[in-house]
């Protein structure tokens, strides 16, 4: 059972859900124990100063996807691809990209791989790599590395999508780790932009999914097998509504990303990580 073999998945998405849903999370996630802990000064003058020089409400903005680009998105597990940015590739494929996805783990569950197959069917996409790391137990280490650094050499992509640092699952939260690193020694041969699904981002860039919204719905609904566990199609529209209502009204579907400066790699996994373990 997957929700056994990842018990926090479930308050995760629990909570996920309850903050679209006018709940309070607090209900859904216990509080920490009230121990008395000696207090650290804090100084936020600078942090204060900087913050006055940013715009107000920052809005994310499109990202231009030319013909026939290549572009390489990581998949921790079959069905990330989808329910994170399957309505960017409908566009991407509308606008004859070469897709080529990257399955980090092997699924344990029978039927899921199939499934996964199916769906990139539909998708029109069929170059694939396998990294056949276990389920719940990626490992972030020299072979891993190795694979990702030879797809990428292999494929040349124009843009790399993967999971964020930030993101509530252990395994891609790893993935991404490694896919930084390799990315950063190889120079940045690539744009790279985190896609959010657990955990929303602090965005910058969007696709417009608004004609292609029927078809993600249709083929979310490809992956029965996730759904015994989580309801993943209200996960996925929660978070299309929120992301409706807060960026802009440039486009009324939209998936949403963030964009990974070159020149900042390890203060975003820095802070991603500090941020993460608050989770635990």
């Amino acid at each position: 059972n997957y929700a056994q073999r990842w018990p926090t998945t479930k308050s995760i998405a629990k909570a996920y859900l309850a903050c679209y849903q006018g709940d309070f999370v607090i209900k859904l996630l216990p509080l920490p124990q009230n121990k008395k802990t000696e207090a650290t000064s804090v100084n936020v003058d600078h942090w204060g100063h900087e913050l006055q020089q940013l715009d107000l409400h920052p809005m994310p903005t499109p990202l231009p996807i030319e013909e026939k680009s290549r572009v390489l998105i990581f998949a921790p597990h079959p069905d990330d691809e989808t329910f994170s940015m399957g309505g960017a590739i409908f566009e991407m494929q509308s606008k004859q990209c070469k897709i080529s996805i990257v399955l980090a783990t092997k699924p344990q569950e029978e039927g899921r791989i199939e499934e996964f197959h199916a769906v990139l069917k539909e998708y029109g996409v069929h170059v694939i790599y396998y990294l056949d790391e276990k389920d719940g137990q990626y490992q972030n280490n020299d072979n891993s590395r190795l694979s990702i650094r030879q797809i990428i050499e292999k494929s040349r992509p124009k843009i790399i999508f993967t999971p964020s640092v930030l993101d509530g699952h252990r395994d891609h939260m790893l993935a991404s780790l490694s896919i930084l690193q390799v990315w950063s020694e190889m120079h940045c041969p690539s744009l790279l932009f985190f896609y959010e699904f657990w955990q929303p981002l602090p965005v910058t860039h969007f696709i417009d999914i608004t004609e292609h919204k029927d078809r993600k719905i249709g083929i979310i609904k490809k992956y029965n097998i996730p759904e015994k566990h989580l309801n993943y199609q209200t996960i996925c529209h929660s978070l299309q509504a929120f992301r409706r209502e807060t960026t802009g009204k440039e486009a009324a579907d939209k998936e949403c990303f963030m964009f990974v400066d070159p020149r900042g790699v390890q203060d975003i996994i820095n802070s991603c990580i500090r941020l993460r373990r608050i989770m635990r």
